[in-house]
Order: C-alpha cells, then structure tokens, then sequence
C-alpha cells in the first residue's frame, strides 16, 4: 500500500488536538481584532491571516460570522461574565461595601485576563449599534443582578446606604468607573496634566468614589 504524507485523516479533517488550537486561535484573534477595528469593521480574511489559517478554515470552525460571534459570546464573554459574578458571594450579600469592592476586584482582574475586554466592551455593548449587545443580554445573571439589588435595597431601609442611591444603578455605575478610563486609557496618557495611570491607581479611585458615594461616613457608623 502508496504509503501518504498527508497531515489529515482520509475525511479532510485536522487532529482533534491541532483542531481545537487553530479554533482557540481564530477566537483570540477575531478578538483582538473586534476590539480593535469594531465587528464591522473587521473581515474574515483578516482574521484568518493573523490567526494564520485561510478563510475557508474560519469558515470550516464558525459557519459564517453569526457562528463567530456566537462563539466569542459563550466561550469568551460567558466565562468573564461569570467570573465577575461570581466573586459577589453569599457572605458579601450583608455587607453592600464589600458587594462593590469584590464586583471592583473580579471585574479588574477580568480585564487582567482579558484585555480587549474594555474596547469590545466601549464598541460591541455599550454602544446601540454594537452587534454584541444581543448576544451579551442573553448572559446577564438576572437572578444574581435582583438579589444585589434586593440586598443594597434593604441596606438602604437599614440606613446604611445612600437614600439618594438608585440600587439598579449600582452595577452600571461600578462598569462605568471602572471601565470607561481603562477604554480612555491610551488617549488620557496623551494629556499632560494627567498622572500616570495604573491598576491600583484606577482601583483605589474606583472605591473611593464608589464606597464613599454609596456608604457616606455617617451611615458607616451604624456599620463600625
């Protein structure tokens, strides 16, 4: 038998494991570009060129770019989205400072793991046009989200929170601080009077303004 030096099985399939690196691959650049240059603003023949596979091959993995972004939602938006959530534990739930500090804490360290996230973020959600946005609504922890809101409602009956805070706000305002310099954050490096900007820099004013806004030095009394 005509011994054969092809690479693929006889059904024009790669290995399982070369396979799943090429997808991973696809997924990382399709990434990095989206966040970069805008869903719309990106082709499949650019993504296949930086992921280093042709466009049939992107094709062969996705289907088309619905399966794209299909996939980016549930393989690389759902895991960081959990993770977020996840660090808003059960413990935390009786003590809305530490709700803030902890979604802070996860939500920095997404970014960490993840740094297109805040461009994607800016372009594909935040924005009425973004074609994530959809596909994003699906992963919201609703039932996570109203328990937070419950448990900074009945803080705020308490006393310990802001009567003039809107508890639904609360997690929209925490993306909102946090994210949004880290997106600026090329363009306020450019300003002089600006300070040099870092992790523990954008935390330490995340909190300040978050837990100082949320929790005012007399209601924390009742909490010392």
């Amino acid at each position: 038998m005509k011994k054969t030096n092809r690479k693929y099985s006889h059904q024009g399939r790669p290995p399982a494991k070369e396979s799943e690196g090429r997808r991973e691959r696809i997924l990382d650049s399709a990434l990095t570009l989206f966040a970069g240059h805008g869903i719309a603003g990106t082709t499949i023949a650019q993504i296949a060129k930086d992921s280093g596979v042709t466009s049939a091959m992107v094709h062969y993995y996705f289907g088309n770019r619905e399966g794209l972004l299909d996939a980016i939602a549930a393989e690389r938006l759902a895991p960081a989205i959990e993770y977020i959530w996840a660090g808003v534990s059960e413990e935390a739930l009786a003590e809305p400072r530490r709700i803030v500090t902890e979604f802070v804490d996860r939500l920095l360290e997404a970014v960490e793991k993840m740094p297109q996230l805040p461009q994607l973020w800016s372009r594909e959600i935040l924005n009425p046009g973004g074609m994530l946005r959809e596909r994003l609504l699906t992963l919201v922890p609703l039932e996570r989200l109203a328990t937070v809101i419950s448990a900074l409602s009945l803080a705020q009956q308490k006393g310990t929170v802001n009567p003039m805070i809107s508890p639904p706000l609360v997690m929209t305002s925490i993306m909102a601080v946090v994210m949004l310099p880290i997106t600026a954050w090329d363009m306020l490096g450019k300003i002089p009077i600006m300070p040099a900007l870092d992790k523990e820099v954008l935390r330490h004013h995340a909190l300040a303004l978050l837990l100082d806004g949320l929790c005012p030095e007399k209601s924390r009394e009742g909490q010392q």
